[in-house]
């Protein structure tokens, strides 16, 4: 976010948990960078906005659009970052997992 204390840096995924929309989904990596939500653009956010504004979403589906890193290991002539729009639907109790 832009208050990083490491400098203004994208905000990023840092966990998935374990059962959740998104370890279900299996589309979102740790690492993605979150670009908007629900239509929203996070990437001009503070950490602390973009925190309070998920903190606030309703429990359900949610459109996430990321940003995914590129593979080293995958061999292609274009090397275009990949753009993510993936839809999730949120469960009540997701066990924590890091990736």
């Amino acid at each position: 976010g832009k208050d990083s204390p490491y400098g203004d840096r994208p905000m990023t995924i840092k966990k998935i948990f374990t059962g959740g929309a998104a370890d279900k989904n299996g589309i979102l990596k740790v690492g993605d960078e979150i670009l908007s939500v629900n239509n929203v653009d996070v990437t001009r956010m503070t950490r602390l906005e973009a925190w309070n504004f998920m903190k606030k979403l309703n429990d359900g589906s949610q459109v996430v659009v990321v940003r995914q890193k590129l593979d080293p290991a995958a061999k292609s002539i274009h090397r275009e970052i990949p753009i993510v729009k993936t839809e999730l639907v949120g469960d009540s109790n997701p066990e924590e997992k890091t990736h």
